[in-house]
């Protein structure tokens, strides 16, 4: 049994004649009649029957098997149709991993204006640190990430998004307020508010302390960059921030933001999803592209650990 057989089977049903089935299913007459006794045969059951005056009838077998197989048909055609929704990008989920700063101040406006073209595509979106997310990512549990550096894996692709720069912020009243720029060396003195292990951005101040050989005093380690601003801006002492997270959103009252001359736009910021995405997957990258510009799909490596 096939289905063109069920499709014959229902269209001798409607049409009352071999010959109108023909037409219905795009076959001869005698195709249709071939493919209806070969049914028969394999079912070993009587399906139609003549009927004076009103041509070919089904039989009570034949009514029986014509009922289900409209309700079987009907379903395959449903979902047929959303196989084909899905593969479109409009129907289906999404999951999005993001780490904390283009979490909260990139992807609000790219699901915004998603959700608007694709309002029947599910998504969910998990802020993590960056090696975290790429981790779920690469064991299937995310369809893409957007994160702090390039992935290592190759059936993984990376695509720079933006550059970034660490900044300082601090509070309007702090003495280093008016200052137009930091030196890294100005900072050895302060109590720092920083983001807590094992987030690259901790991993990236730490090691550029090092290199430049000054002290560090770190009075408070968060798990949020929010709480590193509200602090700040109690003058509990100066946060090192992405600048991504103040530069576009309004002033927090009284906070003060400073360039540190030896953190330069050089903190990479990527969009890393399967070599072979889903088609809502590729969807979203268009948005972002649309949105902010990308770069070429590259595979990068580095050492540095996740935010």
């Amino acid at each position: 049994m096939d289905l063109m057989q069920l499709r014959m089977l229902l269209a001798i049903a409607d049409g009352k004649s071999l010959q109108r089935a023909g037409l219905t299913v795009n076959r001869t007459p005698q195709a249709v009649g071939m493919a209806i006794g070969k049914l028969e045969k394999q079912l070993d059951l009587a399906l139609l029957q003549a009927a004076a005056g009103k041509g070919l009838t089904l039989t009570p077998a034949g009514e029986a098997l014509a009922d289900a197989a409209r309700r079987a048909l009907s379903l395959l055609d449903e979902g047929v149709s959303a196989a084909k929704e899905i593969a479109s990008g409009t129907h289906g989920a999404l999951h999005i991993g993001a780490n904390q700063s283009i979490g909260e101040h990139v992807l609000p406006r790219v699901t915004d204006l998603f959700h608007k073209r694709y309002p029947d595509v599910r998504l969910k979106v998990t802020i993590e640190y960056t090696d975290t997310v790429l981790a779920s990512l690469s064991r299937g549990e995310m369809d893409i990430a957007l994160v702090a550096h390039a992935a290592r894996e190759a059936h993984l692709t990376s695509t720079l998004l933006m550059n970034d720069r660490v900044v300082a912020v601090m509070s309007a009243r702090h003495a280093l307020a008016a200052a137009d720029e930091l030196r890294i060396a100005d900072l050895a003195s302060q109590s720092l508010i920083l983001l807590s292990e094992p987030s690259e951005l901790n991993e990236r101040v730490v090691e550029t302390f090092r290199r430049f050989q000054v002290s560090m005093n770190p009075c408070v380690m968060t798990s949020t960059l929010e709480s590193i601003k509200r602090m700040a801006a109690q003058n509990v002492g100066i946060g090192i921030v992405p600048r991504l997270c103040v530069g576009r959103e309004p002033k927090l009252a009284g906070l003060a933001v400073k360039t540190i001359a030896e953190f330069g736009d050089d903190r990479e910021l990527w969009i890393v999803c399967p070599s072979d995405p889903s088609p809502a997957c590729r969807a979203l990258c268009a948005i972002i592209e649309e949105l902010y510009g990308t770069g070429r799909p590259v595979v990068a490596s580095a050492s540095l650990a996740a935010e």
